[in-house]
């Protein structure tokens, strides 16, 4: 396993899509507003939020997630994340 934030899995994903990374920092503030204002959009048109205030709070907070437990218990190992957003990623273009 290895650790991994937020912002280097979506950049990794865009990679891997062969789209831009995002590359604009936002506040938390900035964060909130926009969550609130992306649900009032959706309200008035009747579509999905593409930001929702879950969404938002996880881009802002670092995560580490380890599989060394379940590993250890089950004797089982992933794939590393390059390989699997790779492999998702040429799936994805296939469907889309």
């Amino acid at each position: 396993g290895g650790h991994t934030s937020f912002r280097q899995f979506i950049a990794r994903i865009a990679e891997a899509l062969g789209k831009k990374a995002p590359h604009i920092h936002v506040s938390s503030r900035t964060a909130g507003l926009i969550w609130r204002l992306e649900a009032i959009r959706s309200l008035l048109t009747g579509s999905t939020p593409l930001i929702t205030r879950e969404s938002a709070g996880a881009a802002l907070h670092s995560f580490i997630y380890s599989s060394g437990k379940i590993e250890a218990f089950t004797g089982l190992t992933f794939k590393s994340l390059e390989e699997t957003t790779q492999r998702i990623a040429k799936t994805f273009k296939v469907e889309v």
